[in-house]
């Protein structure tokens, strides 16, 4: 029906969802793929509130009918609760394009450990080469280990000349497991000269951290 009549298809879909039935209508609703479809969804959000069940559905239909916009005003506008955001944030994590791209860099600043956390693995799996200098500045400042491992991976995870070197000067971070992690990082990467740089942190750890090293 949607394809032979759209017109009457949006009818029957819209008063479907107005009624309550709002699985059996995104379907419909995102195979339209029109703007009042969003509209519509947008309403329903902001009525029903941030407890809605059907919360997640109703954002990944915003995404699948491409309102990347609609999302990332969501996600910055200060009046949205930290369940809604975090909601549309793991949807837009889906598609890398310059918008989202952007708008996860910004999130690496958010004071929320959550949202810092998604953005470091998002940039990392999109391997967007634009992240390393700002997750590389954020491996040197944060001392949470759970971040700590993201950042790593995340470096690893991008491999360009200068998520590399970061990598490589990590090797003589203050904390062992950090060392660690990079070194095993980096024995992944193709053609990176891990040899010389284990040598030259080998020569400046001391006794206590050789046998942290050992244990492991």
């Amino acid at each position: 029906m949607v394809a032979q009549d759209p017109e009457r298809a949006w009818l029957i879909l819209r008063e479907s969802f107005v009624q309550g039935q709002i699985e059996a209508a995104l379907p419909g609703l995102v195979a339209l793929q029109q703007a009042r479809c969003v509209q519509l969804i947008q309403r329903a959000m902001l009525t029903q509130g941030a407890c809605s069940e059907h919360l997640h559905l109703l954002i990944q239909a915003l995404r699948q009918l491409g309102a990347t916009r609609e999302l990332i005003e969501l996600v910055e506008d200060p009046f949205t609760t930290p369940q809604t955001r975090i909601v549309a944030l793991e949807q837009l994590a889906r598609d890398s394009m310059e918008e989202t791209q952007q708008l996860f860099l910004r999130e690496l600043e958010r004071p929320t450990h959550r949202r810092q956390a998604l953005a470091v693995r998002t940039l990392g799996e999109w391997r967007l080469e634009q992240a390393a200098l700002p997750l590389s500045k954020m491996l040197r400042r944060h001392h949470r280990s759970s971040l700590q491992q993201t950042l790593v991976w995340s470096l690893g995870m991008i491999a360009s000349p200068l998520a590399i070197r970061s990598l490589q000067s990590f090797l003589l971070h203050a904390k062992v497991s950090v060392q660690l992690a990079c070194a095993e990082i980096l024995s992944h990467i193709p053609n990176t000269p891990l040899l010389e740089v284990l040598e030259s942190m080998l020569h400046f750890l001391e006794g206590d951290e050789l046998q942290q090293m050992n244990d492991h």
